[in-house]
């Protein structure tokens, strides 16, 4: 017998014996993936890692008058001479907290999508059961293959929807020429606020006092100085050491100007490269005169009032941290503005302008979601256009042939479109998925620790020492015996990824002594802080 007479499947019924089975086994192996695998657990979120900036700063600006807070971290070459900020009024100095820049990197941060549905599943499976459809349409018998078709998917249905179901749920002359208006000591630091028309003298004499300040600065300081600009100068006072976990507080300034400002030629010294961010609280969305600033968010915050017990509600940017509610309380619009920089381009200060806001947050993806993102938009597509196809292949209609090119090249092309707009979606880089995290931060710091913490309370009776900041403070150590019996993952701060320290931000604690002993606060996602009973000495 002639190989070319003997009965050959036609070309639909191959595509039917490889796309149906294809279509099973991927939505198999999508209900049976481990839930953990991508965070796909009720109640998840997924931070990315916050990546710390070179400089960064808060300012707030209302009726002619602009409060600047510069983080005292700075690891820029041209921030190493010490703390000399240049600003275009005599400023009034600010008492600042350390957790304030943490709580506002939180408040900031990208939303990162880590699981964005399966919405294509659907799209797939319809437009199989419409596909073997088509093919029971041009059969023999039509009426019984579409029956048995429709029992088939329903019988798949029901075995692969618990599967899915289960897998979703889980002197002299210089002296003159630098005027001192005063000194003061804030916080853990020692500021002088200058005022000099000589920026070679103003040179001379932050070098005498302790300030590293190159020859280059003379030029830059002068120009500051012949603008009618004052200089603060800080450093940290030597008899005030801070512990192993804690960081400076920020530095907080408030003065008067018609146009809000960072400076930006100091800096520019000596600095290769260095990114910037400023946390802008105005009257609407924050640019600058600076292109290399772009807004990476724009939000308008709320001000709810402080309540021990509230839940998250998925509002996004309150504000509800003590320390930054009384710098920005009742500003309209917040902007995260992001810059980066190379040493030319700091050649001129960055002044503020104000535009209607747009509401505006960065969202990165994890690889996953960005597949699935990219799925639930197509499918429809491709999965509409294969059925058409399917259809009009064959048919005698005059118009027959023309659709079913068009759709056929509309398949192809909605194929290859694919994986190009999942790879042009943001990356989130590293990430951690964390499960119900502001229910973990509130049984850790406001159960676990206290407990532990009264296992640890010494007892009066054998003139054991009556436990104080220094005691607690101990016990709170990253490697004492009371974190070393809390699992790994109750050692990190929720939020953050990072171990908990002694701070006022979100996922961590701060310590207050009082009358009755030691009082423990632990601060929420959105930095209100949450107060736990004095701990007492135990009587045994």
């Amino acid at each position: 017998m002639n190989c070319r007479t003997t009965n050959r499947p036609s070309a639909t019924a191959c595509v039917l014996r490889v796309f149906v089975p294809c279509l099973l086994l991927l939505q198999l192996l999508l209900a049976t993936t481990p839930a953990n695998a991508d965070g796909g657990f009720v109640g998840t979120t997924a931070y990315a890692t916050v990546q710390i900036p070179d400089q960064r700063a808060l300012i707030h600006y209302a009726d002619g008058v602009e409060t600047l807070v510069i983080d005292t971290a700075f690891q820029g070459a041209g921030t190493n001479f010490g703390w000399i900020v240049p600003v275009p009024a005599i400023p009034t100095l600010l008492e600042t907290t350390s957790g304030l820049f943490p709580t506002l990197g939180i408040l900031f941060q990208p939303r990162v999508v880590h699981r964005a549905g399966d919405d294509y599943e659907w799209m797939l499976a319809l437009g199989a059961f419409a596909f073997c459809q088509v093919l029971a349409f041009r059969s023999a018998r039509p009426l019984r293959n579409a029956l048995l078709i429709t029992l088939f998917f329903v019988i798949a249905g029901g075995l692969l929807l618990p599967a899915l179901a289960t897998a979703k749920g889980k002197g002299g002359r210089e002296e003159a020429a630098v005027q001192v208006l005063s000194r003061q000591t804030i916080g853990g630091y020692e500021v002088a606020i200058l005022a000099s028309p000589n920026g070679t003298a103003l040179r001379d004499w932050l070098t005498r006092n302790g300030f590293t300040a190159p020859p280059a600065f003379a030029p830059v300081l002068a120009a500051y100085a012949h603008e009618g600009w004052t200089f603060v100068a800080a450093k940290l006072r030597l008899n005030n050491p801070l512990s192993a976990s804690a960081q400076p507080a920020p530095l907080g300034l408030r003065f008067r100007t018609e146009h809000p400002v960072y400076p930006l030629r100091l800096t520019g010294l000596g600095n290769e490269h260095c990114r910037i961010e400023l946390y802008v609280f105005g009257p609407g969305q924050a640019a600058t005169t600076v292109p290399q600033f772009h807004a990476a968010d724009c939000a308008i915050p709320s001000y709810p009032a402080p309540d021990p017990n509230r839940w998250p509600t998925g509002d996004r940017l309150r504000i509800l941290h003590p320390a930054l509610r009384q710098i920005v309380n009742g500003a309209p619009v917040a902007t995260h503005l992001i810059g980066e920089f190379r040493g030319a381009d700091m050649q001129a200060d960055a002044y503020l302008t104000w535009h209607p806001p747009m509401e505006k947050r960065t969202t990165l993806y994890t690889p996953m979601a960005a597949w699935q993102t990219t799925l639930n938009q197509v499918a429809p597509v491709a999965v509409t256009a294969f059925v058409l196809a399917a259809l009009f292949r064959g048919r005698s209609w005059p118009t027959a042939r023309p659709l079913y090119r068009c759709s056929g090249n509309v398949f192809l092309l909605s194929l290859t479109l694919l994986p190009i707009l999942a790879l042009r979606l943001p990356r989130a880089g590293e990430f951690r998925v964390v499960r119900s995290p502001q229910m973990m931060n509130k049984l850790l710091h406001e159960v676990l620790i206290p407990l532990e913490l009264k296992e640890a309370l010494p007892d009066p009776a054998k003139s054991a020492p009556t436990p104080d900041i220094a005691w607690t403070r101990h016990q709170l150590a990253p490697n004492s015996p009371l974190r070393q019996t809390l699992r790994p993952e109750d050692q990190l701060n929720q939020f953050t990824g990072r171990p908990w320290r002694e701070e006022d931000s979100p996922g961590n604690y701060t310590l207050r002594a009082t009358p009755d002993g030691v009082e423990y606060t632990w601060y929420d996602f959105d930095g209100q802080p949450h107060v736990t009973l004095p701990f007492q000495p135990a009587n045994k």
